[in-house]
């Protein structure tokens, strides 16, 4: 990575992430049940299937699959019981 306009362009993309306030899911069990823990489950899963793809170079997939996963909500909301 040589190219300074593409060094730039990272460090902005950088900033602008530290500085935003992304509502990102707590990684504590509350208990052992799927209902409440579901992200952490799926992150868990997801998160396993690439190590035992991509081994050690499924990190930053896995940290870019977080960063993500507050859009989960927004493309898939739960249902509204009435």
């Amino acid at each position: 990575m040589e190219d300074p306009v593409q060094k730039l362009i990272i460090a902005v993309v950088l900033g602008i992430l530290m500085l935003s306030e992304l509502p990102l899911p707590s990684l504590k069990f509350k208990h052992m049940k799927w209902e409440g823990n579901e992200v952490i489950y799926l992150l868990l899963s997801i998160g396993l299937v690439l190590m035992l793809l991509y081994g050690i170079l499924a990190v930053p997939l896995i940290l870019l699959l977080y960063l993500l996963s507050p859009l989960w909500g927004k493309l898939f909301p739960k249902p509204t019981k009435n």
